[in-house]
């Protein structure tokens, strides 16, 4: 294997030693037809130790010539682990634009020329954080996700982390920017279960690996995976871990619908617009798999209760030019259904091949009162 091109930092930036660099490949930026390259630098420069650059490039795939460079001051602390995201049009002008995130700051620069789009820092958190808090950071991941409030939207989410004022670090929050503004939105908290699929996602020993997948099941959210302990570990030091991977709610139902009565399902699929679905609920949860729907397992249990739901009229709906529908069902007016709990989800059907599924909402759970 021979290399095609290099690239030393060293040739643009000669006053500086390399901490490291993380390329990441894109695609055209310079309308040549070939595929380029992001990469980030860290910079020590003279007097080593006090001072520290962050050097960003769109480099050529054809050649490593720079299409365009940025470089600027870090900010302190310094931050070793940067971490990029890319792949979106910020500010609607065709070309994928880069966001890159340190400790305490974040930073979109243009694809099509490296210009700053908008620059911020961890502080324009500060309303949000809870009382008690005075330092914070920025980690992994970052990634690009609609808004579900706002249809045609765009959210930057970063992982968050503060502390207290004796240096206890608290929960893992992911924070929201407005992607095509940097304007800060909130802090929302990680879920402390996602029952049944695991009881604590954030209870994983130590390992803070997190894996942002994109879109692997076309609802238009980005999905991110993260390895967790096994439901029923007693063994704090067990190795028994599996996967699981999560995105945004797709599906909210009535928490406690009453028996005799009806309740609402409301959908929110950005990446299936214009399109049809049906609500299966069922009073099982199936880990295995459950129902299969072309080939989809659904994990709801093949119950009686199943089969009732399908034959409601009002279990089928149509998704609107953003991706959002409901359907309203009625609970059965039967006393042995108080305390159980119903696993709902809808199945969204593909409009170019009749009978095939395009996607699956999230699970929905409700729990039956009188």
């Amino acid at each position: 294997m021979g290399a095609v091109w290099q690239h030393r930092i060293q040739d643009f930036a000669a006053d500086s030693r390399t901490i490291c660099s993380e390329p990441v490949a894109t695609p055209d930026l310079d309308g040549d037809g070939v595929g380029d390259v992001f990469t980030s630098w860290l910079l020590l420069t003279p007097p080593y130790g006090w001072s520290m650059d962050h050097y960003h490039a769109a480099l050529s795939g054809v050649d490593g010539h720079p299409i365009w460079e940025y470089r600027a001051r870090q900010p302190w602390p310094y931050s070793y682990d940067r971490h990029q995201v890319y792949g979106r049009d910020l500010d609607l002008d065709g070309v994928v634009d880069l966001v890159t995130v340190g400790c305490e700051e974040i930073l979109a620069l243009s694809g099509r020329d490296g210009s700053v789009l908008w620059q911020q820092d961890i502080h324009a958190f500060d309303p949000f954080l809870p009382f008690g808090a005075t330092w914070s950071r920025l980690a992994y991941p970052a990634l690009f996700s609609t808004d579900p409030t706002d249809p045609g939207g765009l959210d930057l989410c970063i992982s968050f982390q503060g502390s207290d004022s004796i240096g206890m670090a608290g929960p893992l929050q992911m924070a929201h920017l407005d992607a095509r503004t940097g304007a800060a939105i909130g802090l929302a908290d990680f879920p402390e279960d996602l029952e049944p699929w695991a009881p604590d996602w954030m209870d994983n020993y130590g390992k803070s690996v997190f894996t942002v997948l994109g879109d692997i099941d076309r609802d238009g959210l980005t999905e991110i995976a993260r390895p967790v302990a096994s439901p029923g570990t007693a063994n704090p030091q067990s190795t028994d871990e599996h996967i699981i991977v999560c995105s945004q709610r797709t599906l909210d139902v009535s928490l406690y619908p009453s028996i005799g009565r009806s309740y609402t399902a409301t959908l929110h699929l950005p990446g299936a617009p214009d399109m049809d679905f049906r609500l299966l609920v069922s009073d099982g949860f199936d880990r295995a798999g459950g129902l299969i729907v072309d080939g989809w397992p659904t994990h709801l249990a093949d119950t009686p209760f199943l089969r009732h739901a399908l034959a409601q009229p009002g279990a089928s709906g149509h998704l609107d030019a953003n991706g959002q529908g409901s359907v309203t069902l009625t609970i059965p007016n039967h006393l042995d259904l108080i305390g159980r709990t119903l696993w709902s989800r809808a199945v969204v059907l593909d409009p170019a091949r009749p009978g095939k599924v395009w996607t699956l909402s999230t699970l929905g759970e409700s729990r039956v009162q009188p």
